[in-house]
């Protein structure tokens, strides 16, 4: 699993950089499917995904659309803001 090492966030999430445009991303594993997924490491007001630390390790879900107003510490799927994301499908992490 992503995540050792490199700078961290204010909420001490493991902060890596993405390979081809060297954005700030977290790698995290959904709580229940167990998927792994590069992050934004900061917050956006569109985010879509909660992080936590559990046992360890950082671990997301998606946050219902109805529980999203106000918050401020949801986070986008890198997928969705790297430039080159088609460089990176099927072919598993993107931080180095």
């Amino acid at each position: 699993m992503p995540g050792t090492g490199g700078a961290t966030v204010a909420e001490e999430f493991p902060v890596e950089k993405c390979s081809t445009c060297q954005a700030n991303i977290i790698w995290a594993t959904h709580e229940v499917s167990l998927k792994p997924a590069p992050l934004t490491a900061d917050p956006d007001p569109n985010g879509t995904f909660a992080l936590r630390m559990t046992e360890g390790n950082v671990t997301y879900r998606t946050v219902p659309m109805a529980k999203r107003f106000g918050r401020r510490d949801l986070r986008l799927n890198h997928y969705a803001t790297c430039p080159q994301a088609g460089q990176h499908r099927n072919r598993g992490r993107v931080a180095a």
